[in-house]
């Protein structure tokens, strides 16, 4: 955490005015930040005055194999689930998945069925594999997770 803290006298002396710097992260939202005001010069409760804070940020993504998968051992004909694990504040408003970078259209017709944060891949085959991830939107921005790059084992022969 970064912290900085500057204050200014006015030339009278009657009034001083700090000024709070601070570089905050996800982790401190439902902190309280408060500032205190006393004048040793009266003998007084000090003043304060605080905040609650509500940390918003970006959706953090992160691209999940369905976790009866092996990644090692999918095979043409397969079908292949992912989930899209988001954290974000506020809560994300829509999720996209990505196939190799390309936007991925729900299609029944073609095996693909996205449901809220879920993919579903039925009946892989080798036009299937590549990179998979997901993208959650928020009134933030957008976090896209790092890739999943699925491979698709199949039959030489055929």
């Amino acid at each position: 955490m970064f912290l900085l803290l500057l204050e200014q006298t006015s030339s009278d002396g009657n009034q001083t005015t700090s000024t709070l710097s601070i570089t905050l992260n996800r982790s401190d939202s439902g902190r309280y930040l408060s500032c205190r005001a006393y004048n040793h010069a009266v003998p007084s409760d000090a003043l304060e005055d605080g905040w609650r804070l509500d940390i918003q940020y970006i959706p953090e993504t992160v691209v999940r194999l369905g976790t009866s998968l092996e990644p090692d051992a999918i095979r043409e004909g397969t079908d292949v689930y992912f989930d899209c694990l988001v954290s974000a504040h506020p809560t994300v408003y829509k999720v996209e998945w990505r196939h190799n970078g390309r936007m991925l259209p729900h299609n029944i017709s073609q095996g693909v069925i996205i449901s809220n944060h879920s993919l579903v891949l039925q009946g892989v085959s080798r036009s299937t594999a590549g990179n998979y991830s997901c993208v959650g939107f928020n009134a933030e921005g957008d976090g896209i997770s790092l890739p999943f790059t699925l491979n698709v084992l199949y039959n030489s022969e055929t």
